[in-house]
């Protein structure tokens, strides 16, 4: 996952619907033995593999994505309703047209690609890929697979997700992100801080303030960007406060709240040596208001010893 993970990540892609110019001849869907969809994304952001396994009469369900990389290969047994339900969907969908389709469009520079392949019990397989070009059906397919497979995939993430937290070592907390953006009734209000122990950055404490009023922190508009001795970002003090609140539960939480216009908006990304946490959303996690509430008064401090440096 890594500490810098996210912080700045974005991703642009134009939607094609390329259906290639030749489609093979339709072959039948047999008996599956083995199925496997890696998707593309634009710049690797969201690329990530689903596999399914035949092991004599057992099913095991395999997802990686880049996303997780944390979490490595997560696993777990999928029942044969599952196959069956992927079978019904390749022959809803024409899937077995597929084979042999290999087609890129050059003309779109930000889309996305995937690679397919199923094996069978009569030994014969099917395989395609496009980057930009897709085959007949490809869309209504990936539907109704997502439909399928994102169930298992966030049961075996929310597992993983479990045993990482359980498993949590931390170590020097190096420092972070903190981003609270008030939306709509929420607010206007926003505070952005980037602090981080020195040789991290050439510029260690990056502070951005706008509000009309807060009890700790100036009304206002308020911008620092300058590189301070550690003592004055105040590292141990935040540290104390993300141990007390436990924010280790807070773990790749990302959760958006029913009214999310008029919620704020929050981003976190705590750095620990080769690990982190990050969390973001407008449904606000455990603790958060005391976290926040928290944080904001150490932040004030850091604003009052910085601004005169």
């Amino acid at each position: 996952m890594g500490f810098f993970r996210d912080l700045f990540s974005g991703k642009k892609r134009k939607a094609t619907k390329n259906a290639g110019t030749v489609q093979p001849v339709e072959k039948p869907i047999g008996d599956i033995t083995f199925f496997e969809y890696d998707y593309i994304g634009s710049i690797g952001a969201d690329s990530h593999t689903y596999t399914l396994k035949k092991d004599e009469d057992k099913w095991t369900f395999t997802f990686s994505g880049m996303q997780y990389s944390e979490y490595g290969e997560v696993q777990k047994e999928a029942g044969p309703e599952v196959i069956a339900a992927l079978k019904e969907a390749c022959e809803r969908n024409g899937v077995g047209a597929w084979d042999g389709f290999n087609e890129s469009n050059p003309e779109v520079l930000d889309g996305d690609g995937f690679s397919f392949t199923m094996r069978f019990a009569d030994g014969t397989r099917l395989r395609a890929g496009g980057s930009n070009a897709y085959p007949k059906g490809y869309f209504a397919f990936l539907n109704e697979m997502n439909g399928i497979l994102s169930p298992l995939r966030e049961e075996v993430l929310a597992e993983k997700r479990k045993e990482i937290i359980a498993n949590f070592k931390g170590g020097e907390f190096e420092g972070g992100l903190f981003n609270f953006i008030q939306k709509g009734s929420a607010g206007s209000d926003s505070y952005f801080a980037m602090i981080f122990k020195q040789g991290t950055r050439t510029s260690n404490c990056e502070i951005r303030v706008k509000t009309a009023e807060y009890s700790n922190l100036p009304g206002g508009e308020l911008k620092i960007m300058k590189t301070v001795p550690d003592e004055v970002l105040h590292l141990s003090e935040i540290d104390e406060i993300i141990k007390k609140y436990n924010l280790i539960e807070w773990y790749d939480y990302d959760k958006a709240a029913k009214d999310y216009n008029n919620s704020e908006w929050f981003q976190i990304s705590l750095g620990y040596g080769e690990t982190s946490i990050n969390a973001c959303g407008t449904e606000h996690p455990k603790h958060y208001d005391a976290f926040r509430k928290a944080f904001l008064a150490v932040l004030k401090k850091i604003i009052d010893e910085a601004k005169d440096l």
